[in-house]
């Protein structure tokens, strides 16, 4: 008989192989197993007792011996075959290879899963060709070529009890790409606070691409994801070099070297309306443009140098300016753009002029020369006389005078002082001159005065603008300080007084600003055109504290029996006096000195023009520019063309400590004192464009300031041009005065704006 499939059997276990038949004839085999058995390994028949059958029994519901033909009898036999009485199970594949493609140079894997009798063995083969080592349920290839494409891998599985074949799977290999290569050649640069986003690229190789950083490191901020792209935001300035990896789909690899340089943002702003020097009234709109590499945050204005206010608007803005705020005549207007980052740049300054006619948005009271005190002050058709507006002032007042002739019979002396954020203005009003003029004869007293010696008593926080002083010869001082402070003089005319200008004794706070000085000292003398005599400290603020800034002087004189002074500015005496400037003045044709600083400390001459000064022989070989028993002291960018050979051009008198120099120009006399550093001290002719006629004595007949006109400027030609630094960069200086020097020093005496930084012109004007 057969089974339909092998029986398994386990070891040491005893199996009955039965069966029932109804045909067939009785047999028997006594004792053919009687007390020996029969071993045929792997199987081991049973042993039977001596007499007992084994093989034929009956089958009925009776006892009975089975000795019938064809009657039911039921067999029990033990069957065995050596080939199959293991009961192992041939494999069988349950799971195919299947077709794989792949790129030359890529490896290919093939898998095979199988059922059957373990253990099972393997063996792959290649286009009918058993593959040495090709052992196991998968198998991956060497790296791949062109000649492995179109390759058959089958599989053959086997067991003890047989073996089974795969189907043949196809391997496809395509052909390599070109060579993997970084084809990004250089990044662009970034700038500090400004959202970076780059992109590297690659070709060649087998995509997808795989970016990474290999060496060197990314500014801070920025990032390198794994698809190539660069992005962030530096927080750094400077160079970070790097190198980047890009890796294939076959593992293959590129590198590159990249540097990516973090710079400061590029700021600009400009003012493109009112036009440099128009002429402007009322309100103005002031408007421009700025631009930035990261984001502009402010836009703000600045007038004559003052306190920054926001304008509207960033890359187009503009700003609402009343000039009513402002004195007829000239002005300067600065933009200053600040962005995210915290930097700022300036605009170069506009140069306006404002002539508000007779309008009189600001005025508060008005003063004519036909005045009457009984008129309300509070029109320029109900006007007080000069006297009664003044009486009638508070802080806050701007006395607004009427074009005509004042007589002053008597010094003025102003009867109400301002407070610091109020103001008193005297000014004047319309498009006719202000003429203030001295009736009182030689009596020895000012024009105006502010105080009477003890400070800080005297008047204050006044200012006087546009205003035409003519003293006869008699008055003693236009304007006249003795112990006041906060005082303003500005754009005014100051002739023929009997000692100076501007005279000031134990004051602080003063500026001079704008004003043409001609003709003074002829009577009294002993003083000089502005004279700071022993200023005071109102307060310690480090900044600077007096001004006298874009005058023009000349003509001055000393007639007493001195013959000291008849100088264009004078820093005289107090040993440690409060910082003051000096800047922007043209000085010439004086009896004495252009400016000098005599026994004081804590001064900078800046940017002035002195031509052909110390023409009074009684002065004798006294300097053009002068330090006299002085201290911290600096002279920088200014020109000194002397009169004569023996009078020297900068001049150390007496015993000075800590005076620097830096790029001033002399001409027609040498300097009587040797330099640390002598390169300077500039020895050259500045070629002015056309220089007033002076010679020895000629003070008394020098040119008035209304004629000069560009005379002292520059020609073109001007070994002046260009060879002056930025005073703000000078090292040591305190903040404060860093601040207020920039306030002052980036325009010239007709606001023309000068550069940032260095490279300006010598002397007052800038070509």
């Amino acid at each position: 008989m057969n089974f339909a499939n092998p029986v398994a059997v386990t070891a040491n276990t005893v199996y009955v192989a039965s069966y029932h038949s109804t045909i067939g004839h009785w047999s028997a085999n006594w004792n053919f197993f009687a007390s020996s058995g029969v071993d045929n390994a792997p199987l081991h028949a049973l042993a039977n007792t001596s007499g007992t059958p084994d093989g034929r029994f009956t089958y009925g519901s009776s006892s009975a011996f089975p000795t019938s033909t064809n009657t039911a009898n039921y067999w029990v036999d033990v069957a065995f075959s050596a080939n199959s009485g293991s009961g192992a199970v041939a494999p069988s594949i349950t799971g195919q290879p299947v077709n794989q493609t792949v790129t030359a140079g890529q490896t290919a894997t093939f898998s095979v899963t199988a059922s059957g009798t373990a253990p099972l063995s393997y063996q792959w083969k290649k286009n009918g060709t058993a593959l040495s080592g090709a052992t196991s349920s998968s198998y991956t290839t060497p790296a791949t070529t062109s000649s492995d494409n179109g390759a058959q891998f089958t599989v053959v599985v086997s067991n003890a009890s047989g073996s089974a074949t795969s189907n043949a799977a196809t391997l496809t290999v395509n052909a390599a790409s070109s060579t993997l290569q970084i084809t990004t050649s250089s990044l662009p640069g970034a700038t500090l606070s400004g959202a970076y986003n780059a992109t590297l690229a690659a070709s060649g190789g087998t995509t997808p691409y795989s970016w990474s950083l290999s060496s060197g490191g990314l500014p801070t901020g920025l990032s390198l994801s794994s698809s190539g792209s660069l992005t962030g935001t530096p927080s750094v300035l400077g160079s970070f070099p790097f190198t980047v990896q890009v890796k294939d789909a076959a593992a293959h690899t590129a590198s590159s070297n990249f540097s990516i340089n973090v710079v400061n943002p590029v700021l600009s702003v400009a003012i493109t309306s009112p036009a440099n020097g128009a002429t402007v009234s009322n309100a103005v709109t002031v408007s421009g443009t700025a631009s930035d590499t990261v984001s502009i945050k402010t836009v703000q204005l600045s007038v004559d140098n003052g306190a920054y206010s926001n304008a509207s608007g960033t890359t187009s803005w503009s700003y609402s300016l009343n000039t009513a705020s402002l004195s007829n005549g000239s002005h300067s207007l600065t933009a200053k753009v600040t962005d995210l980052a915290g930097l700022s740049a300036t605009s170069s300054p506009v140069s306006i002029t404002v002539s508000n006619g007779s309008t009189a948005s600001d005025c508060t009271l008005f003063a004519s020369p036909s005045g009457n005190d009984g008129n309300s002050g509070n029109s320029a058709s109900a006007p007080k006389t000069f006297n009664g507006a003044a009486s009638a002032s508070q802080p806050g007042s701007v006395v607004c005078l009427l074009a005509g002739t004042y007589n002053l019979g008597s010094t003025f002396y102003p009867p109400t002082s301002g407070t610091p954020s109020s103001w008193i203005v005297y000014k004047s009003y319309g498009n006719g001159a202000v003429n203030l003029v001295w009736t009182a004869g030689a009596t020895g007293q000012p024009m105006f005065k502010f105080g009477n010696g003890s400070f800080p008593s005297g008047a204050a926080y006044l200012e006087f603008r546009g205003l035409n002083l003519d003293g006869k010869n008699n008055a003693l001082d236009g304007f006249l300080c003795q112990g006041g402070h906060h005082l303003r003089f500005m754009s005014n005319n100051i002739n023929n007084t009997g000692g100076s200008g501007v005279g000031a004794v134990n004051c602080d706070y003063l500026t001079s600003d704008h004003n043409q000085i001609n003709h003074n000292g002829y009577l009294y003398g002993w003083t000089s055109a502005i004279s700071y005599n022993n200023a005071q400290w109102f307060d310690n603020y480090a900044g600077f504290h007096n001004i006298a800034s874009n005058n023009v002087l000349t003509g001055e004189y000393d007639g007493s029996s001195n013959h000291t002074d008849g100088n264009g500015i004078i820093l005289d005496l107090g040993g440690n006096t409060p910082p003051a400037l000096i800047v922007n003045n043209v000085v010439y044709g004086n009896g004495g000195r252009c400016i000098q600083a005599n026994g004081v400390a804590n001064f900078w001459f800046i940017n002035n023009t002195c031509y052909k000064n110390d023409l009074d022989t009684s002065l004798g070989n006294v300097g053009s520019l002068t330090t006299q028993n002085s201290s911290n002291g600096y002279f920088i960018n200014n020109i000194a063309v002397a009169a004569a050979s023996n009078n020297p051009s900068y001049d150390q008198q007496g015993s000075n400590s800590n005076v620097q120099y830096f790029a001033d120009m002399y001409f027609a006399a040498p300097i009587n004192f040797s330099y640390s550093n002598p390169s300077q001290l500039i020895n050259a002719d500045p070629l002015f464009i056309n220089a007033p006629s002076l010679g020895i004595g000629a003070y008394s007949t020098s040119l008035a300031p209304g004629l000069l006109g560009t005379g002292l400027t520059l020609q073109a030609s001007s070994p002046a041009y260009n060879r002056g630094i930025d005073p703000s960069t000078v090292s040591g200086l305190a903040a404060s005065i860093v601040t207020d020097l920039r306030k002052y020093i980036y325009v010239d005496i007709n606001g023309k704006a000068r550069p940032q930084g260095g490279a300006v012109d010598l002397g007052a004007y800038q070509h």
